[in-house]
């Protein structure tokens, strides 16, 4: 669909959770941006209840002189979700540029989210290319999981994002203001809370694109929108690793009922009834594990992927076991969500069920 385009100005937005070590770094690849003059920009640091010195920060590393002005707020409730509604809510840019606190860009990040937002109307979320910088070496099996630590390309094309990928990783996530604030308008609340201090939960930058998709927006990759992605020697231990992935499976099931909406996995078909909805995921879950289970790999090389693929999918039959009292009410929120998005002029976009598989398996691709 088209829309009428908004006055660009974009509201770069960095979550924070105890950053005080690693938020100085992003500031000062922020400094180093070339915009064009008639951009105009600013930068907002939400605190999501830190216990450190990150709300100092700023003060520390942005000089008083910088003519693109720097805010603080805060978000006492916990979590990636609420930091990212917060600092949308704060925001005056007409796209809000999501940063985390460990994504360096390059310098003409701003300004190529700028154009890209001016040139495609139709958009409602854009995502780049993380490249990885590491602590430490770089370990021999990195290249084989990196998108699940957002690095590397997330289509194998720069352009519209296609179906069968269906999202946007939220390192770096750009998402036209007008589009978010509509979902929020419609009622829209994150089932996956993404982040909370220590805990390695994610999807609710899936789940947001997949929002975005039921009001009809499109979304596009470009791989020039690049950023470093700083990844500590922690992040590469084989029990992060584990947990990563395991936590990865548990957040897929909350995005089943986005499935079911817009019709894109076999698993959702005819599974609108919730209660049918539940018997039939478990179904499909037992069936996966199972094929997995039995069909191991034949090449050594394949063995990684497939040990995180099979962490990756007992972690979403772990969750199903244990949201299966909430699994009905999420499946009507998510129906209800659509419904309003409908009701606002916000036509469901096409989708071809048959070409398409679950989102969750590209991660590991």
């Amino acid at each position: 669909m088209t829309r009428a385009p908004d006055r660009l100005s974009i509201s770069v937005v960095i979550c924070c959770f105890n950053s005080e070590q690693r938020l100085p770094k992003v500031l000062q690849h922020l400094l180093r941006q070339k915009v064009d003059a008639s951009v105009s920009w600013e930068v907002i640091v939400v605190d999501n209840a830190s216990s450190d010195a990150t709300a100092n920060v700023p003060q520390t590393f942005w000089p008083m002189t910088a003519t693109v002005p720097l805010r603080i707020v805060e978000e006492k409730r916990q979590g990636l979700s609420y930091a990212r509604r917060r600092g949308a809510g704060a925001a005056e840019g007409a796209v809000v540029g999501y940063l985390d606190d460990d994504n360096w860009v390059s310098e003409n990040w701003v300004q190529r989210v700028h154009d890209i937002f001016d040139l495609h109307p139709d958009i409602g979320a854009c995502g780049g290319r993380g490249v990885a910088v590491f602590e430490s070496t770089e370990p021999s099996w990195f290249a084989l999981l990196q998108r699940s630590y957002a690095v590397g390309p997330q289509s194998l094309s720069g352009g519209y994002i296609r179906d069968e990928l269906g999202w946007l990783g939220g390192a770096g996530l750009c998402i036209r203001r007008s589009a978010l604030l509509a979902l929020f308008d419609a009622g829209f609340e994150n089932l996956n809370r993404g982040r909370t201090g220590r805990s390695l939960a994610s999807g609710e930058d899936m789940e947001l694109c997949l929002a975005l998709r039921l009001a009809g927006w499109q979304l596009y990759y470009d791989p020039e929108l690049v950023f470093c992605h700083h990844i500590p020697q922690l992040r590469v231990t084989p029990s992060y690793r584990r947990r990563l992935h395991f936590a990865f499976g548990r957040t897929d099931v909350a995005l089943t009922h986005y499935h079911a909406v817009l019709n894109i996995v076999p698993s959702a078909q005819q599974s609108r009834d919730p209660k049918q909805a539940l018997l039939r995921e478990w179904y499909w879950a037992i069936r996966r594990l199972v094929r997995l289970l039995v069909r191991p790999p034949a090449r050594k090389a394949c063995w990684l992927p497939y040990r995180m693929n099979v962490i990756q999918h007992s972690g979403f039959f772990w969750e199903l076991i244990r949201s299966s009292r909430s699994f009905e009410a999420h499946r009507r929120q998510v129906f209800v969500l659509a419904r309003r998005l409908r009701d606002l002029s916000a036509p469901l976009p096409p989708t071809s069920s048959s070409s398409v598989q679950r989102c969750s398996a590209h991660r590991n691709h």
